[in-house]
């Protein structure tokens, strides 16, 4: 561990907000960065069934949240029907969709045509044409999420509805 993570947890000596790739500061920012600009539209769904996971879809306009919806438990027929009811409703082209396809994701290929299926574990992505060092896509995206949060380039335009939902969105983003 680097000096100052050992010290924290077996000294209880500073603390781990080095290691942090977000600060508590900016992860408030994102809901009074309203300057953030609209942008394309884009739905993005983390899949779950049952169990202490949830059911999350964000839609995207930009890097602006502009609607969400949080379901606790449900089966794989009411994750398609809802992912095609909102970006109905959210004129998302199907070609704008990103789904969690690591396990119950994986069987909504067929159902979503077009829809891009995210695979956590995938290689990288190369940026510019260069090879990237990362452990995978996910690790990838969250040091780029970081990135954006960090310049408080992002906004979560929702209202009060989130509200009720932003401490599990901090607990996320803190981790």
């Amino acid at each position: 561990l680097p000096k100052f993570m050992f010290e924290a947890l077996y000294l209880a000596i500073g603390g781990i907000d080095k290691a942090r790739l977000v600060s508590d500061a900016n992860i408030k920012n994102l809901l009074t960065n309203d300057y953030v600009a609209h942008g394309d539209r884009y739905l993005s769904a983390d899949l779950a069934f049952e169990g202490a996971d949830l059911f999350v879809i964000f839609i995207w306009s930009g890097l602006r949240v502009i609607g969400f919806k949080v379901i606790e438990k449900n089966d794989g027929k009411d994750i398609e029907d809802t992912i095609k009811a909102m970006a109905h409703e959210w004129q998302v082209p199907r070609s704008n969709i990103v789904y969690d396809a690591d396990g119950v994701g994986i069987f909504l290929k067929g159902y979503l045509a077009n829809a891009v299926n995210f695979k956590n574990g995938a290689p990288p992505v190369p940026v510019e044409g260069q090879k990237v060092d990362y452990k995978n896509l996910k690790s990838q995206c969250e040091f780029k999420l970081a990135e954006i949060i960090t310049a408080c380039l992002m906004y979560f335009d929702c209202g009060k509805d989130i509200e009720e939902h932003w401490l599990a969105i901090m607990e996320e983003l803190e981790t």
